[in-house]
């Protein structure tokens, strides 16, 4: 933790003085591309996904509900870049690179 917190002492010099009893760590589970997967499954009606966010479910949470009722509603997302985050990207061998991964 002290790794963690040191550096942000620069920014936030009050930060020194808070004692930190406790944390909790879990697991960090991602897709193999670290983007989420959006959108219909091939081969089965009406069957939609959003998963594979791990830490940043809660932050994308308002967006995925906007994109997925879209596909639903419309047949598509509004955003062209979702149509990218399908299932079937790992099919086709067109994984998303990713080059800001932390952790």
């Amino acid at each position: 933790m002290v790794k963690a917190v040191k550096p942000l002492i620069r920014f936030f010099p009050w930060l020194k003085n808070v004692r930190i009893l406790r944390y909790w760590m879990g697991y960090y589970i991602t897709t193999p591309d670290h983007h989420p997967i959006y959108g219909p499954i091939t081969n089965y009606e009406n069957l939609f996904l959003a998963t594979g966010f791990s830490g940043h479910g809660y932050m994308m949470g308002p967006i995925t509900g906007e994109i997925i009722a879209e596909w639903i509603v419309y047949g598509r997302p509004s955003i062209p870049e979702a149509k990218k985050l399908t299932l079937d990207r790992f099919r086709r061998g067109e994984l998303i690179r990713e080059i800001a991964i932390v952790g």
